[in-house]
């Protein structure tokens, strides 16, 4: 089963959480989620001041503004209860202190810097990425090992802490060792590789899992940490690389 897979006996539904100017035109991810069978509405939790019951998994897409310390709270009791959540952040997402501080809760920051890679790039183009692709059961199993996919504009996804028993995350995709990232607070930013830069390889995609026990049932909550670039309508549209394939697996 595909690692954000929803129990077989309801119509599962993702809702785009809005708000925050996230970005929520997003075609071909809405397309992909309605192939994998999901319901899909937007969602402002300022509004609602909930999550309806119904809602099984979350979309926080490239936010601007920063959440609530309620939204927070909502946020975390529908994690706690088996929820699944999707997010990217863009090379131009700002420090957002709430809804950052409670990533770093699941062990993981974006850091604010842009990868480039020369060995693991489209058509020398150091920062349009071609990630290696960790081996993940239940994603890349059919997956065609010769493919790639591509990744324009990418920020590093640090990995806080070690994995527990109850909390954990599995790294999904990677810059190569040849990498290096460029401090994006910087005026000018070039893309040719400098002493200052920051060394890599860099975690490009990570996923974060919590296992929660309730009467002796445990449910496992996952989050799926990506760049935006990844799940832009450019990369899902194009048949040349195995976004659309790799994103359908993991659904």
């Amino acid at each position: 089963s595909a690692i954000l897979y929803v129990t077989a006996n309801k119509v599962p539904k993702a809702a785009f959480i809005t708000g925050h100017q996230e970005k929520t035109e997003l075609e071909n991810l809405e397309d992909l989620l309605y192939s994998g069978n999901y319901e899909v509405e937007d969602l402002s939790l300022i509004q609602t001041g909930e999550i309806p019951s119904d809602v099984d998994m979350l979309i926080i897409s490239e936010p601007k503004g920063d959440y609530t310390s309620d939204e927070i709270e909502i946020l975390d009791e529908f994690m706690n209860n088996g929820g699944h959540l999707i997010v990217t952040y863009a090379t131009n997402t700002p420090s957002l202190p709430n809804l950052d501080a409670y990533f770093e809760e699941w062990g993981i920051s974006y850091g604010n810097q842009l990868v480039c890679d020369t060995e693991r790039c489209y058509a020398s183009y150091n920062a349009y990425l071609l990630p290696n692709l960790e081996t993940v059961e239940n994603l890349t199993d059919n997956l065609d090992k010769s493919g790639f996919t591509i990744l324009p504009g990418a920020r590093p996804i640090n990995v806080l802490w070690d994995n527990d028993n109850w909390k954990g995350n599995q790294v999904l995709m990677t810059s190569s060792d040849s990498a290096y990232a460029k401090d994006l607070s910087s005026e000018n930013i070039s893309y040719e590789q400098s002493e200052d830069d920051a060394k890599g390889p860099f975690n490009l995609g990570v996923l974060s899992y919590q296992t929660e026990m309730h009467n002796l049932d445990a449910t496992r909550s996952y989050i799926l940490f990506l760049n935006a670039g990844f799940l832009s309508d450019s990369a899902l549209g194009d048949q040349s690389f195995m976004n659309k394939d790799y994103f359908l697996a993991a659904l």
